[in-house]
């Protein structure tokens, strides 16, 4: 028994070191001795990385190039209108008690403070689209329908606008449009800041009362957008 195990572990042995490469074989019945100066020591080991690939979470052609809110004064359910860059055209819907705007267009919240320059949820979530931040990026409609898609010649002329868009311009100031007024419009549409893209608030409607910027190309879009068929079918779902 004593030598079928010593002839086992001498085969285990001689296998070991054939298949080994770091192990000079001997040839010709002469002793190798190992040298340890022929062994690599330049091999460097694999340093796994715990961060992912930099990859965009929106393509360009799903940028936003205008956003419409229709904000009513009876409902915490918000319709908003989106133009991407590709041409898609849909709206979604939102529900989210985020205060009481007023005629004044000042934001109200119900632990008694008052907003005048405010952001809703679909402002973060078009910023967060525009800045492709993962951690920011977070889902706000439930669901959405398409429209349509705009004209190729429309939106190259849309996309040349917004590239001259400045992002220092958007609306200012207050307004009085009277209790009776129900329906708001507030638009953005996005402007080039550096080498990266932001939402500009520029239009903020009630009735026959509006807010709007000074920037004519940024007036240019919404002017245009508004008077489209897809709007029109966006005001009347």
């Amino acid at each position: 028994m004593k030598k079928a195990v010593l002839l086992g572990t001498a085969l285990l042995l001689s296998l070991s070191s054939c298949s080994n490469p770091l192990i000079p074989k001997a040839t010709g019945g002469e002793e190798i001795v190992y040298d340890p100066a022929n062994v690599r020591t330049d091999i460097k080991p694999l340093e796994p990385t715990t961060e992912p690939p930099a990859v965009p979470l929106y393509s360009e052609n799903e940028r936003i190039i205008c956003k419409i809110r229709h904000y009513k004064t009876d409902s915490p359910e918000k319709s908003v209108f989106v133009v991407q860059a590709d041409g898609k055209v849909w709206y979604g819907t939102y529900t989210q008690n985020e205060g009481q705007i007023g005629t004044d267009n000042i934001l109200r919240k119900s632990d008694g403070t008052e907003e005048q320059n405010f952001t809703l949820m679909d402002d973060l979530w078009m910023d967060a689209v525009l800045t492709e931040d993962a951690e920011d990026d977070f889902m706000l409609f439930g669901e959405i329908t398409q429209l349509g898609t705009f004209d190729s010649k429309i939106m190259d002329e849309l996309k040349k606008l917004a590239e001259k868009v400045s992002p220092d311009k958007p609306y200012t100031g207050t307004v009085n449009a009277g209790s009776s007024v129900t329906d708001y419009y507030y638009a953005d549409v996005c402007a080039k800041n550096g080498e990266e893209w932001v939402r500009v608030p520029v239009m903020a409607e009630f009735g026959s009362k509006k807010l709007i910027t000074s920037d004519s190309n940024a007036k240019t879009i919404i002017s245009e957008v508004m008077v489209s068929e897809m709007f029109e079918k966006f005001l009347h779902s």
